[in-house]
């Protein structure tokens, strides 16, 4: 079941993902730097994820345009049949649940009115699922709107609870900031880096480093604490074939920020970042086990977010959850939840009666 590629009423039309313009390509763009929303939202972004996932021609994008033709709000998404309790249910999806940090709903306001069209264009759903959104943002606040103007039940899944660091001032104003043992460690493992020769922090963030940094990826992680739970990137090919694809993604937007610790030339530990706006997120790292003792991880994080304020950025990002490293840094954080919005039709209304019970017990 899907959406066709049609014009759905003044203003509006749906279209596969694969046969989106050039100029909606731009106007997406700058829809999400006008409202100031992450860049795992773009277009770019979102075929990555799509691709490496095998779906992309399930890839759908319903979007508005002003008189002016400006863009003024974009939903994608994908339809999926999935069996919930029992039943055979149509699952609208939002295209940011496949991949995607902090995601919002792309508007520069009305983020209630755009989901009610959106919901309202698209043919008999039986459920509207949006995963990781933020509980305090205004798509959250825009599907709890919706939930009670069309009466219907609303299941939030509570999710990862990222820290995040503001950066303010000098990197030497915060450690100044900070207590005893933290600066002791940091000033220790910057000494170590000097004093060895045998270790070297690499820097990637051109087009031409890709294919270098993704190879260094995956010898860390193949002698990480992760190959133990089958969670390394070697391990999942869809996750491999994700970084194959974002890499040279990131560094052809200019936003590839990464780094790798060598230790006699062999890679020890990674910090894989993405720049854009004044945001830097990092989106993976990991570090080889048998150095744990001497904490390349820490390291690389350490120097990823020192860069952080040489470049003036606004936001260090550590996404994913509430790892206790991340906590060393910040008492910042951002909680999300997995939104499911029932249809107004007896056995969605069910379903989501039944789903919303089972947490409150």
């Amino acid at each position: 079941m899907s959406l066709t590629e049609r014009p759905m009423k003044t203003g509006s039309c749906v279209q596969r993902m694969s046969s989106l313009s050039g100029e909606i390509r731009t106007a997406w763009i700058h829809a999400i730097d006008s409202a100031g929303l992450n860049p795992s939202l773009a277009p770019g972004w979102l075929e990555v994820a799509a691709g490496s996932l095998g779906r992309y021609d399930e890839s759908f994008i319903y979007y508005e345009c002003q008189p002016n033709h400006a863009l003024s709000g974009v939903v994608p998404y994908l339809v999926r049949e999935r069996r919930m309790a029992g039943m055979r249910m149509s699952v609208l999806e939002l295209g940011s649940n496949l991949v995607s940090n902090h995601p919002e709903l792309v508007t520069a306001d009305d983020n209630a009115g755009l989901l009610r069209r959106f919901l309202d264009a698209a043919p008999r759903w039986d459920v509207f699922h949006a995963s990781g959104i933020p509980m305090d943002g205004p798509t959250a606040a825009a599907i709890a709107s919706v939930a009670k103007q069309l009466r219907v039940p609303l299941q939030v899944v509570p999710a990862d609870v990222s820290p995040y660091l503001p950066i303010v001032g000098t990197w030497q104003e915060f450690l100044a900031g900070q207590n005893k043992k933290f600066r002791y460690k940091q000033r220790r493992r910057k000494e170590l880096l000097q004093r060895r020769p045998d270790l070297e922090l690499k820097w990637y963030s051109e087009t031409a480093d890709f294919g270098t940094l993704l190879k260094d990826m995956l010898l860390v992680e193949e002698h990480s604490w992760k190959v133990e739970s089958n969670i390394d990137i070697a391990s999942i090919p869809a996750e491999r074939e994700y970084h194959r694809r974002l890499l040279p993604f990131l560094a052809a937007e200019g936003m590839l920020l990464a780094n790798v610790l060598h230790l006699e030339q062999a890679p020890v530990a990674y910090s894989l970042c993405c720049h854009r706006n004044g945001w830097i997120g990092q989106l993976k790292t990991s570090f080889d086990q048998k150095h744990a003792a001497w904490s390349p991880g820490a390291i690389v994080i350490g120097a990823s977010v020192e860069k952080a304020f040489d470049l003036g950025a606004r936001e260090f990002d550590f996404l994913g959850d509430s790892a206790q490293h991340k906590l060393a840094w910040t008492t910042h954080a951002r909680a999300h939840a997995g939104y499911f919005l029932f249809a107004p039709r007896p056995a969605p209304r069910l379903l989501g009666m039944l789903k919303t019970l089972r947490r409150t017990r």
